[in-house]
């Protein structure tokens, strides 16, 4: 079931156990399409921790928005497109986020710390810093926020 896997994963990434974690995705990837959906969200992170940000990108993509993890997964796709030379598909998806998260006053946060690290990553201070205020206006006594913003 969906927790053993995620114990399993949990265990061999902590204790850095590569052969562990490349049989448990293959094992993942091996399940029936019905299956191996609901764990698209842990065969991302899988992916990632054996350094495939491609299949991550993949996996993380097929997680529904409304499921569980399925913030959680879009922010992770928008990093992955920063670090494979996607700059513009992973603001776009960092700016979708934060628009549509804005009622949600954790995931509106997560959205605009995205925005603003991914404009640090391009050196455009100004919207760095943006991103930064808006997230503290949902948590002005942030102290990580102020500290990031400078």
């Amino acid at each position: 079931n969906h927790d053993t896997y995620a114990l399993r994963a949990a265990i061999a990434a902590r204790a850095r156990q590569q052969p562990a974690l490349r049989a448990l995705y293959a094992e993942l990837a091996r399940l029936p399409a019905a299956r191996r959906g609901h764990e698209a969200y842990l065969l991302g992170q899988l992916a990632e921790l054996l350094g495939q940000p491609r299949a991550a990108l993949r996996w993380y993509a097929a997680v529904p928005a409304g499921a569980e993890h399925g913030f959680a997964a879009a922010i992770r796709r928008a990093v992955l497109l920063d670090r494979t030379g996607q700059t513009v598909a992973a603001r776009t998806l960092a700016d979708t986020l934060a628009r549509e998260s804005f009622e949600d006053p954790r995931h509106y946060r997560q959205a605009s710390v995205l925005q603003a690290e991914l404009a640090q990553r391009a050196r455009d201070w100004p919207r760095a810093i943006a991103a930064y205020n808006r997230a503290l206006l949902f948590d002005p006594d942030a102290w990580d926020l102020v500290y990031a913003r400078g």
